[in-house]
């Protein structure tokens, strides 16, 4: 971030990532197979639907509701909150727990003006946003599971994933990520070991 003249203070974490459809509930990768997906518009992402066997779609936001109501879309990713707050549910009928990703928020500032700031500053500016990490994913986590007592009330049917299953999703897409590499580049290489290393630090 300094390379690009910015400074990183704190990262969000907003919620994870589920799938929902219209006419199969996907517990298995099986289920996966011909489904058409609207995917958020990155070759990244629709790269990892189409490894599963899906259909991947590149659909703008706006449209998905009607995408979803009309059958050009039969299913979709997304925060229970958005699948909420969008009224995605209203054209769907099963909802998989699948929690493949998880949306971050990265609170960045101009290093410059960053760099301005007396010690003292920087040190309270980053305390603060610190502090505001927990609270943020507290907040994300309520207004997550209100959602989800709305859309189960109006009849959206939650299905599990099963460890074993996950498992076989992870191992489908695993090639995903020379996608990432190609297009990054070396440097794209580089962050990706560190996350493999972090990954598997904190899973010893």
């Amino acid at each position: 971030m300094n390379r690009v003249g910015l400074h990183g203070v704190a990262l969000y974490m907003t919620g994870y990532k589920h799938l929902t459809t219209s006419n199969v509930p996907v517990t298995t990768l099986e289920d996966m197979q011909g489904v058409k997906f609207r995917a958020m518009a990155s070759p990244i992402l629709l790269a990892q639907f189409k490894a599963l066997g899906a259909n991947a779609l590149s659909i703008p936001f706006a449209e998905v509701y009607n995408a979803l109501q009309s059958g050009v879309a039969e299913g979709q990713e997304n925060l229970y909150w958005a699948i909420h707050k969008m009224r995605f549910f209203e054209v769907q009928k099963y909802l998989s727990v699948s929690r493949h990703g998880l949306i971050v928020v990265a609170v960045l500032m101009s290093k410059s003006w960053w760099d301005k700031l007396p010690a003292e500053l920087q040190t309270l500016v980053t305390k603060v946003f610190n502090e505001a990490e927990k609270v943020t994913w507290e907040v994300a986590e309520r207004i997550d599971q209100e959602a989800v007592k709305a859309m189960q009330a109006a009849g959206l049917q939650f299905v599990t994933i099963s460890p074993e299953e996950r498992e076989r999703f992870r191992q489908a897409t695993v090639d995903v990520k020379q996608v990432y590499i190609q297009r990054v580049g070396t440097t794209g290489k580089r962050l990706l070991e560190m996350i493999e290393a972090d990954i598997a630090e904190v899973a010893k």
